[in-house]
């Protein structure tokens, strides 16, 4: 496994509530072990699941909306047919 794919698996299981599964943290440390000059650490984790809350939060509706565009996008938007 890739170091994507490790910070991605072991973001997921964290933020799910479960912690980090021991074959995770095998494929991290084989990883670590294959690149030593380019580890993934706890602070690499710690980010990872911190940007995944943030962009967690921006999504509306499953869509992930850039921050910078949100106000275009919402103002060049068709007017809402039903509202609350």
């Amino acid at each position: 496994m890739n170091a994507r794919g490790c910070t991605k698996e072991a973001g997921k299981s964290a933020l799910a509530g479960r912690g980090v599964p021991s074959d995770i943290m095998k494929s991290i440390s084989d990883f670590n072990a294959k690149n030593p000059d380019y580890p993934i650490t706890g602070n690499n984790l710690g980010q990872s699941i911190r940007s995944r809350q943030q962009a967690s939060a921006r999504n509306e509706f499953g869509v992930q909306l850039n921050p910078r565009l949100n106000k275009r996008l919402r103002d060049d938007a068709a007017p809402l047919i039903y509202s609350d």
